[in-house]
């Protein structure tokens, strides 16, 4: 079931985002409690989990901001992850569908998602375009 970020599940959403920062190519960087902490108690961000007989077997989180050049509305991610031996299923299509409810209630004009964690690039790939979204330039990175 996709939920709402509830507070008892406060523990395994630290669990499950240090399951994400290793696996993905930031564990380089440092992973602060502290931080997802203030990210998930955050009314200014979209937290959704995926909870299946108590247990929380993914994550989406996305934000709501202006565009630079202007006051229009745009939705943004900033991490998906499913465990994975849950992957496969319709729990990334639903999560991307609610955070679409979510960005449509806030006066949103546009969605942006990607994936910059390189886990399962092209299964985003293929979701996201499965689900209309158009491919727009790209991302890039320079490790310092």
């Amino acid at each position: 079931m996709i939920i709402d970020y509830d507070q008892k599940y406060f523990n395994q959403c630290l669990a499950i985002g240090r399951r994400m920062h290793t696996e993905s190519r930031f564990a380089r960087f440092n992973y602060s409690e502290e931080h997802i902490a203030r990210l998930l108690n955050s009314n200014k961000c979209c937290v959704l989990l995926n909870v299946v007989e108590e247990e929380v077997r993914g994550f989406f989180v996305g934000v709501v901001t202006s565009q630079w050049f202007g006051p229009d509305l745009v939705g943004q991610d900033l991490g998906m992850y499913i465990d994975p031996e849950y992957r496969g299923g319709t729990t990334a299509m639903r999560f991307v569908k609610r955070f679409e409810q979510y960005c449509k209630q806030r006066g949103c004009r546009d969605i942006v998602l990607g994936s910059s964690a390189e886990i399962a690039t092209e299964t985003a790939r293929r979701l996201y375009t499965g689900l209309g979204y158009k491919e727009c330039g790209f991302i890039a990175h320079k490790e310092l």
